[in-house]
Parts: C-alpha cells; structure tokens; sequence
C-alpha cells in the first residue's frame, strides 16, 4: 500500500514552519544596539584620546652594508680623554657613533664634541654623513 503525500503550500509560512520544512523568521532587537547617552559620551573620549596615535609603523632604519673604520676627531672637552677615537662601524650606525660624543652644558644644550671625521679613508665635518642621511 502506498503512502499518499499531500501537496504543501511553499508560499504559507506558517504551514511550513509548523511542519518543520523551514525554520522561523527570527525578529532582530535593534534596542540592543542603541547606546545610552553616558555610552556615547565615553565613545568620543575614547575616539578623542587616540586621535594623535593612530601610526601604523614607524619609519625603518637604512641599512647600508658598507664596513670601514670610522675615525673621531673631537674638540677640547672635559668628557673624554682623547681627541682622536677609532673604531670599524657600518655606514649607517655613524650618525649613532658620532651622536655618543656631546656633552650638556651647565644651561642644558647638548654640545656636539666633534670637529670632523673620518670614514673609509676620506674626511668629513661633523655634520656631514657620507651619501645619505636620514
């Protein structure tokens, strides 16, 4: 004996859902997503707070794989013993080197201590860098 199927309607919501073929609509509670008046306010603080710190990075540092001696001729000074310093530094850790010889004055300025130097065999003053600088 065969079973007799009957016909559904697709288009009542009601039958369909009480027979189980579809699930119900569900009502969304939009209240939930209104924000109060202290709500709001503490929102623009918060926006206004890091308004100025919204970097994604900062800048990289060059990196320029040129090894040779760096000599430091100084000034007269009080700080360091010797007037002549040396050591084997890449390119672009110079303006590092050369920024560690300065001293504060009794009035707080920062003194550069050196009068030129020399990188791979050619001379510089003290605010010159070689090809580049950052």
């Amino acid at each position: 004996m065969e079973k007799k199927i009957e016909p559904v309607d697709v288009h009542n919501d009601e039958l369909m859902v009480s027979l189980g073929i579809r699930v119900p609509l569900y009502s969304i509670d939009y209240s939930v997503f209104e924000k109060t008046d202290k709500e709001k306010e503490q929102l623009r603080t918060e926006r206004a707070k890091h308004k100025e710190d919204m970097r994604t990075g900062t800048k990289p540092i060059p990196y320029i794989p040129i090894q040779a001696k760096l000599v430091v001729y100084l000034k007269k000074n009080n700080k360091f013993p010797n007037s002549t310093y040396s050591s084997i530094c890449m390119q672009h850790e110079i303006f590092n080197k050369l920024g560690f010889f300065a001293e504060i004055t009794k009035s707080g300025n920062i003194r550069n201590l050196v009068s030129k130097y020399s990188y791979n065999g050619k001379m510089y003053k003290s605010g010159e860098y070689p090809f580049w600088h950052y």
